[in-house]
């Protein structure tokens, strides 16, 4: 199986050569790949990764690109993954897209794509509590893309400006709110209203009530779910939680008295059960915006 390295990470295909030789050359495992065409194939679980210091590779057959859920691909369904993204889009047309961006965001995707191997290689050292730090750096790094996107879709440009104004000035409340219209406008509202489930239970009695105390706290202001042992979030809501998450946690202030403290709080259970859904969420929307790129793209040269 063919291997490559990139900055501190070496990847390998999970696809025999015959099938590798099937994808499109912008697609496959050589020196020659680029930064985001390797994080398509990494998010789609078809590439195994390993820590430069590593002996062993980490097996990321994880696919990201499915609503609702993270499915393992085995056998076939390794293949299937990357095909089946072609299903509403031609292979042709996602490979000229990789060639023309190559170079021109280069810079952007190999942070990303640093931020979401690093992710995976802090979930199988069982350092949950990192690769949460190395999911929200994916985000704020993703987001780079939002304005681009956004203003492409919008048709209100005075708004469209009120927005981006707001985004760049406020760089707290500002940027959340810029977010949310983001994520309304590449999600159908049927997805947006759909339910994700959090896991309030860690195996322990203090710990659970704690966690489930903890996650009630963050929602306070959501429409959710709840009976005790589940905590059911709007998809819509996701992207709000996972930000006061981070700052009721890592941007601890004394004078706020809804901060998580580390009394009564293991950050590695409580976030183990979390950050799966985080990042089947952040890659679904990065997949939204790769779409949308791709389609863009080949409007502008029919024009």
């Amino acid at each position: 199986m063919k291997s490559i390295e990139k900055n501190l990470f070496i990847y390998q295909s999970l696809l025999s050569e015959e099938e590798e030789s099937q994808l499109h050359p912008t697609m496959q495992i050589d020196d020659s790949i680029s930064s985001e065409a390797l994080l398509f194939r990494l998010l789609l679980g078809t590439v195994n990764l390993k820590f430069y210091n590593q002996d062993s590779f980490i097996t990321q057959n994880r696919n990201y690109s499915k609503f609702g859920g993270v499915l393992e691909n085995e056998g076939d369904k390794i293949q299937l993954a990357v095909f089946d993204w072609f299903t509403d889009m031609g292979q042709s047309d996602l490979n000229n897209y990789f060639r023309v961006n190559k170079r021109r965001n280069e810079n952007l995707f190999s942070e990303i794509l640093s931020e979401s191997s690093h992710f995976f290689y802090f979930q199988n050292q069982k350092n949950y509590v990192c690769s949460f730090l190395h999911l929200y750096r994916f985000l704020e790094f993703t987001s780079y893309c939002f304005p681009i996107i956004y203003a492409s879709k919008s048709l209100n440009h005075f708004a469209t400006f009120d927005t981006f104004k707001n985004y760049f000035h406020d760089q707290n409340e500002g940027r959340l709110k810029f977010f949310r219209k983001f994520i309304e406008s590449i999600f159908d509202e049927s997805r947006l209203r759909a339910y994700c489930s959090i896991d309030t239970l860690v195996g322990d009695e203090i710990l659970d009530k704690n966690k489930h105390r903890i996650i009630l706290n963050l929602c306070k202001d959501f429409d959710i779910w709840d009976d005790g042992y589940v905590v059911r979030i709007k998809y819509k809501n996701l992207i709000d939680f996972i930000v006061n998450l981070r700052n009721r946690y890592f941007h601890f202030f004394s004078d706020r008295r809804d901060n998580i403290s580390s009394l009564k709080f293991d950050g590695q259970l409580f976030f183990e059960s979390l950050n799966e859904k985080f990042k089947n969420w952040m890659a679904l929307i990065y997949f939204e915006l790769l779409t949308h790129s791709v389609y863009k793209q080949v409007f502008t040269e029919l024009k």
